[in-house]
């Protein structure tokens, strides 16, 4: 594990000998983040979130996780856990088309899991592609899906609706909540 950041250390951006041990705690934090996505623990993983980013308000670390997990999938190219921290960190740092990639990976790998496609359906809203969205919902809805999921997955379905500006849908899906 240690010889993995080794080996790209001189790629890493810190600025002091701690920065590495912080750098080492937060891949962990994402490991286990990534972890919570793929089981859907959502409300978790925004809480989760939410402190790192009180604690670390620049977030220089997902940019050096994020070439940490790519190190790592050279050797692991199917490994779930890279793959899913790897999308959490391109998410988090707003890279919307490397973590749609990341997740077309993702669910090509993990195709029976709702969230994967989830994550996938939000990052293309957040590509103002709508309609992509939709399609990615429903894909998932064939799933054998949860009702937590069901829930998250109309709100996803309502935005979609309004940035398509199907207000009769979106009134419909509103009025259905």
């Amino acid at each position: 594990k240690d010889e993995n950041i080794n080996l790209i250390s001189r790629s890493l951006k810190y600025t002091n000998e701690g920065d590495i041990d912080f750098l080492h705690n937060r891949i962990g934090l994402l490991l286990d983040m990534g972890r919570m996505l793929r089981l859907g623990k959502l409300d978790s993983l925004f809480d989760r979130v939410a402190q790192i980013n009180q604690s670390d308000p620049n977030q220089v670390y997902l940019l050096n996780a994020e070439d940490i997990f790519r190190f790592r999938l050279q050797k692991d190219p199917t490994n779930l856990d890279y793959l899913y921290s790897l999308s959490l960190s391109q998410i988090l740092q707003r890279k919307a088309i490397d973590a749609f990639e990341t997740l077309q990976l993702i669910t090509q790998f993990d195709p029976s899991n709702e969230y994967a496609y989830l994550a996938k359906a939000i990052v293309q809203l957040y590509r103002f592609k709508p309609k992509e969205s939709l399609a990615i919902i429903n894909k998932a809805n064939q799933l054998e899906v949860d009702d937590k999921f069901i829930k998250i997955s109309k709100s996803v379905t309502l935005i979609a609706q309004l940035m398509r500006f199907n207000f009769v849908q979106a009134l419909f899906l509103y009025s259905d909540n």
